[in-house]
């Protein structure tokens, strides 16, 4: 379950509402909090966060003889604080917000956009302490040049910069695979890169992939009908790759 809290406030749950036994067996019970080590509660816990923040508590009941599976409670704690969005100045593209403020998690719609023969090559989304803020590529908004990306507001001020680089266009053609069932390019952190362009044999199998990237090595992996992986590795894209 999800519950909003504001700084202050106590969450208390009764956990013997929660566990039952079927033979009525005495449970005993633990929590833990943001996946930390496990901690023996009574069946009245209560939890008062000291901080802003979102915190996740997963609660377990032993009748001596076997572990229940987790009770998650997901708990969002509002010190009703509004946080600012700061955006560096770039080179070669830009990027932009649709808010420059924001409460805890309210979610952000960043859109990157290289300039004409320029990809992205860096992107970083920080907190105050130079944390990195998860966030994620909006597929359907993204054409494998210009990205969209959501994320949300932590509690903290968050700064966001992006860098770009001369752009080549890679192609991958299914002469040099086993398939083109499905193919998937990873950038740097790890995220399934959009295609620029895709030459298909029908909906399923394609012939050709094109993407539209900076020099630099890619990792990549190629799924059968099966969903199996049938080909991974390394990519290399040159920087004499036509633009």
């Amino acid at each position: 379950i999800f519950l909003l809290l504001y700084l202050g406030e106590t969450y208390s749950v009764d956990l013997s509402t929660i566990f039952t036994d079927a033979e009525n067996d005495k449970l005993s019970y633990t929590v833990s909090i943001n996946k930390k080590e496990e901690e023996s509660v009574s069946e009245n816990y209560s939890f008062k966060p000291e901080k802003a923040g979102n915190y996740e508590l997963e609660f377990r009941a032993n009748d001596g003889k076997e572990t229940s599976d987790p009770y998650t409670v997901k708990l969002a704690v509002d010190d009703g604080q509004t946080y600012k969005v700061n955006l560096q100045d770039t080179k070669n593209g830009s990027i932009d917000v649709d808010i420059k403020e924001g409460k805890l998690n309210t979610t952000v719609i960043l859109t990157v956009k290289p300039d004409d023969g320029f990809a992205m090559d860096t992107l970083e989304i920080k907190d105050k302490d130079g944390n990195d803020i998860k966030r994620a590529i909006d597929y359907e908004k993204s054409d494998g040049i210009n990205y969209v990306y959501t994320f949300d507001i932590t509690t903290s001020d968050i700064t966001i910069n992006a860098t770009f680089g001369k752009a080549y266009t890679y192609m991958i053609a299914a002469s040099a695979w086993f398939c083109m069932y499905d193919l998937e390019v990873y950038n740097k952190y790890g995220e399934v890169i959009p295609l620029k362009k895709v030459v298909k044999y029908d909906d399923n199998w394609k012939e050709k992939s094109y993407y539209h990237l900076v020099a630099g090595n890619y990792k990549y992996k190629g799924y059968g009908v099966d969903g199996n992986i049938g080909k991974e590795g390394t990519l290399t894209v040159e920087k004499n790759e036509k633009a």
